[in-house]
């Protein structure tokens, strides 16, 4: 038998699979989202986020996330597009995309103020009553900071990667009804949280015909959209 001969890389060539190896297991893949926003009347904005390179709208219905904890939570529900019908969070899989909906924080003298020393915030597009006011922009990206925040902490993320969030844009410039945002049967959801303490008290009625305007299509009927809102907010 032969001379036994041990291996003996070369020097430069050991340090280069060296540094390879080292390269490749310190390499972090960053996952980049951007957090957009759709403001609404009533004081309410719809938060969302998609993949910056591929357009993936992000999946926040994991456990994980804990979006039920952050300010002003009222639900996590479908977008919908121009048509009235729900966006794809992914482009040809059938999984929707959603968003979080978030009652801003309301100071009422506050905004008054800001109201009347601001009334050429926004884009002026003819109609005062639709153009979304400074104050309520600030709030808007404010609530897309503490989705981004959570995002990034909580969202869940494969080995060597990780989550990072910032704020994107608001998605309109004048306010939205939150039915063309997210359906009528969501809406419902929606408004019988977010008036629930009338519900509780029995004034509701006082004020039925402005949040039902103010929410849902000029043609629906008030009495069946009463009766709807006080079963959904009895079955919470």
């Amino acid at each position: 038998m032969g001379k036994t001969i041990k291996p003996k890389p070369s020097p430069q060539r050991a340090a280069n699979s060296a540094g390879n190896t080292n390269r490749q297991n310190n390499t972090i893949k960053v996952n980049s989202y951007k957090v957009d926003a759709i403001v609404c009347h009533g004081n309410v904005v719809l938060v969302y986020a998609e993949n910056t390179n591929s357009g993936t709208k992000a999946y926040i219905a994991g456990s994980e996330l804990q979006i039920e904890k952050l300010d002003g939570f009222i639900g996590r529900y479908k977008l919908l597009d121009c048509d009235g019908k729900p966006m794809y969070r992914i482009l040809g899989k059938s999984y929707y995309q959603e968003g979080v909906l978030i009652l801003l924080p309301s100071d009422e003298e506050e905004d008054n103020d800001e109201e009347e020393s601001n009334e050429n915030d926004g884009v002026d597009t003819g109609d005062k009553d639709d153009v979304i006011e400074g104050y309520v922009i600030e709030k808007a990206n404010a609530a897309c900071v503490d989705f981004a925040k959570n995002y990034e902490k909580k969202a869940k993320k494969w080995n060597d990667s990780m989550n990072k969030a910032s704020v994107g844009i608001i998605r309109n410039t004048e306010y939205k009804k939150l039915v063309d945002v997210i359906g009528y049967h969501s809406t419902l959801d929606a408004v019988a949280k977010i008036y629930g303490g009338y519900f509780e008290d029995g004034s509701f009625k006082d004020i039925a015909a402005d949040v039902i305007a103010m929410h849902f299509r000029s043609d629906v009927d008030m009495a069946t959209t009463i009766k709807e809102l006080e079963f959904r907010h009895r079955n919470e």
